[in-house]
């Protein structure tokens, strides 16, 4: 029995092309769905500038070193070049277009202040999710809008280029996130760690404060294990 015809090189190529193409666009359109889906609540957060997040939260600036706001897919490939390097797992580009066409506020970028061209040597990249409260909605069962939610940051991406570590720019990086997360109603905020990642380690658990919620045995692709951290905000 012939279950399909036979198909050339060729036509392979462009079946596996069109397949591909197909894809992306399911993945698009999935990304799109998810993303008008999460409602935020009523956000203390109104485009503060970096200066008013730094007086706020008594984060120090760093000489040499100025952060940024993402502002465009023009600097898109700056952020996957930074975090292709470090990374535990590829991550396809709709991975990083989910984030930063999603939540682009939550994309803060560490540039030289002499820098010609304005490359960034370090970023974060962070998003919000939104799950129902139930405890509090069985008390308050006409209670229709996002308050009945629980919010939770999620830091996806934190990197720094290897000549510019050990200069407080990722704990600089990681707190001016996390003050944008809990201005924008965040409770607690998560991320995913390799176990044998020191340096990160130290970065979230002794300096922010992060405290470990979950081991999470092969979770990576090179299968080794993760921590899953958390830092509560209220």
């Amino acid at each position: 029995m012939v279950l399909a015809a036979a198909v050339r090189p060729a036509d392979q190529q462009s079946s596996n092309e069109g397949l591909i193409s197909h894809q992306r666009k399911i993945i698009k359109q999935q990304i799109c769905q998810r993303s008008k889906q999460i409602k935020l609540p009523p956000s203390t957060y109104h485009g503060d500038t970096m200066e008013e997040v730094n007086e706020a939260n008594n984060i120090p600036e760093i000489e040499g070193i100025d952060f940024v706001d993402y502002v465009n897919e023009e600097q898109l490939d700056d952020v996957m070049h930074l975090v292709q390097k470090d990374l535990s797992e590829p991550y396809s580009v709709f991975t990083y277009r989910y984030f930063l066409h999603r939540w682009p506020q939550l994309c803060i970028l560490a540039v030289p202040s002499d820098s010609g061209d304005r490359r960034p040597i370090g970023c974060v990249v962070c998003k919000i999710d939104a799950k129902r409260d139930d405890d509090a909605a069985e008390n308050n069962n006409d209670a229709t809008d996002g308050s009945m939610k629980v919010y939770t940051g999620y830091i996806g991406m934190l990197a720094v280029e290897k000549e510019y570590r050990r200069s407080g720019i990722g704990t600089s990086l990681a707190l001016r996130a996390i003050r944008r997360m809990q201005q924008m109603g965040c409770q607690s905020i998560q991320l995913e760690t390799e176990v044998t990642n020191k340096g990160a380690m130290r970065l979230y658990e002794d300096r922010l404060g992060f405290i470990r919620e979950e081991l999470l045995v092969k979770y990576y692709l090179n299968w080794n294990n993760a921590y899953r951290l958390r830092l509560w905000l209220k």
